[in-house]
């Protein structure tokens, strides 16, 4: 919930920014956007899985608040590159098979995920 309220004070100063006026105006509806970008994040999180030179690749949007770790345990968070997510159009994480071993567990705004990766393919928990 927290994150969901940093967010919203993120998106009404980028308001005050480009529109004018105060913060508190633009409050309520950026609360309204940070919400609905957190229902949709908890989703699948933009990801995409590709499969390269025998190599895998996990791409997720880079969302304010989301932390993800290797393995099955929240404890031992994955190393990324930064990029833009081609699915999306977002900025992006890029995570190789350096990054993890056969799992990768995301944890967003109380939600947690786990994506199973097993012979190329990527499979939700």
């Amino acid at each position: 919930m927290k994150n969901v309220m940093v967010r919203a004070w993120e998106i009404a100063k980028g308001a005050v920014t480009r529109f004018g006026g105060k913060v508190k105006e633009y409050l309520a509806q950026s609360l309204a956007m940070a919400w609905s970008e957190t229902k949709e994040v908890a989703a699948d999180f933009g990801l995409i899985t590709q499969v390269k030179d025998r190599s895998i690749y996990v791409v997720v949007d880079d969302i304010v608040g989301l932390e993800v770790y290797s393995g099955y345990a929240a404890n031992i968070e994955a190393s990324f590159h930064t990029g833009t997510n081609g699915q999306t159009g977002k900025k992006g994480r890029l995570y190789n098979r350096e990054s993890f071993r056969d799992a990768l567990t995301f944890v967003h705004n109380g939600v947690t995920r786990t994506l199973k990766i097993k012979e190329g393919v990527a499979t939700w928990l």
